[in-house]
């Protein structure tokens, strides 16, 4: 089986990709990497390159931002890049407020998304356009999905990308927030 890495941000339908990666058999890696620790840069490779050795999947922080140097380890692997618009998924994130994340600072330069929204929605634009642009040249290795497409649509487009038969599996919709769209650009004001 070749691996497949989901490389949406936090907040792009990463949880729901793991659904949907576990109900098609693979072993997605939903382990604590560090998320809450301390950790330099070499120390949470050694952690990524552990686990990339003993599971089939992967997705969210930090893998998100580490693709090109799985993509050079495993040049059979597939890539997914989840997506929503860029306003929700700014509400989404919201969700965290002035959480501190430490490993957020290896994956998105930041720790904290409040006080950070402009540098979240540069980051947002800049990581789609660059992951697209990278794999431009290697057709079959990587899958867009928008999330908020129908979602038996969605499952079919990640069978037949993974080279699966098709099943009776819809693109899950899990962790959705019920949050209004704008609520992170209001938070300035109280």
């Amino acid at each position: 089986m070749r691996k497949v890495f989901g490389i949406g941000l936090s907040k792009s339908g990463t949880t729901s990709l793991t659904v949907m990666l576990q109900g098609l058999g693979y072993s997605v890696c939903t382990e604590n990497l560090g998320d809450h620790e301390e950790l330099t840069s070499g120390a949470l490779v050694q952690r990524m390159d552990e686990a990339a050795a003993r599971f089939d999947a992967f997705q969210d922080s930090p893998w998100c931002r580490y693709y090109q140097r799985y993509a050079k380890m495993h040049p059979d692997a597939q890539f997914i890049l989840t997506l929503r618009p860029l306003e929700k998924w700014m509400n989404s994130m919201s969700n965290f407020g002035s959480t501190d994340v430490p490993i957020w600072q290896h994956v998105y330069g930041k720790r904290t998304f409040r006080g950070n929204e402009d540098h979240f929605k540069s980051l947002y634009n800049s990581h789609t356009k660059e992951a697209i642009e990278y794999f431009s040249g290697s057709p079959g290795r990587l899958l867009i999905l928008d999330i908020e497409a129908d979602p038996k649509v969605s499952a079919r487009a990640v069978e037949a990308f993974l080279g699966l038969r098709p099943t009776d599996l819809s693109f899950p919709k899990v962790n959705v927030s019920r949050r209004s769209g704008v609520k992170w650009l209001l938070r300035g004001w109280f």
